[in-house]
């Protein structure tokens, strides 16, 4: 697993730039999801469910076309700008 203060600087210094993150799910699966940072086009509004815990990353999976987040603490790769960060 990846540290959670570097994925957090990394995903944060790509703003609304695409980026693959590979992370380990609560039940133990293994999910890729190419994502982007900084899309309001399709909020509906309301209160964020995320908002109060520091450990997830919130962004727009560009796959589902759906909003979804992941846990920092469990990364296990993350790809950006043509590098790889195992």
């Amino acid at each position: 697993m990846l540290d959670e203060k570097t994925v957090r600087k990394v995903v944060y210094k790509l703003g609304g730039r695409i980026f693959t993150v590979i992370f380990q799910k609560q039940n133990g699966e293994e999910r890729t999801m190419n994502a982007r940072r900084g899309v309001h086009k399709h909020l509906a509004g309301g209160r964020s469910t995320i908002r109060e815990q520091d450990h997830l990353i919130g962004c727009f999976d560009i796959q589902k076309k759906a909003y979804r987040c992941f846990d920092d603490r469990r990364v296990l790769e993350l790809r950006a700008r043509g590098e790889i960060i195992r």
